[in-house]
């Protein structure tokens, strides 16, 4: 399976949303797709994907900062979904807790 299908795109945007705030980088995503989904695709890919989901502010990214060197670290970063209601309505979606959000809401 290719990385070019629209579910591969929402693999990567579902272990995005699922692993907010913890540190990543392309290739650690590209494994994490692999693995769950067995979708090919190598960390340039992964990297330029990420670059569209920043581009179009649907994900922040966050650098780590070395205070003593006073410069920034390339790799890992962290990325946040920029609008917590698009995050939770993913159905499935696992939150910090170990829940699944399912999209339903209480009235």
């Amino acid at each position: 399976m290719r990385f070019s299908e629209t579910s591969s795109f929402r693999e990567l945007t579902g272990s995005l949303c699922s692993s907010a705030g913890s540190l990543t980088n392309p290739g650690r995503i590209s494994g994490t797709v692999a693995s769950n989904r067995g979708i090919k695709a190598d960390s340039e890919t992964i990297g330029t994907c990420l670059s569209y989901l920043t581009d179009s502010f649907l994900f922040s990214r966050a650098d780590r900062y070395d205070v003593k060197g006073k410069r920034y670290f390339g790799y890992p970063s962290k990325y946040y979904c920029a609008d917590i209601g698009l995050r939770n309505v993913r159905p499935g979606l696992k939150t910090a807790g170990g829940d699944s959000y399912h999209g339903e809401h209480d009235l």
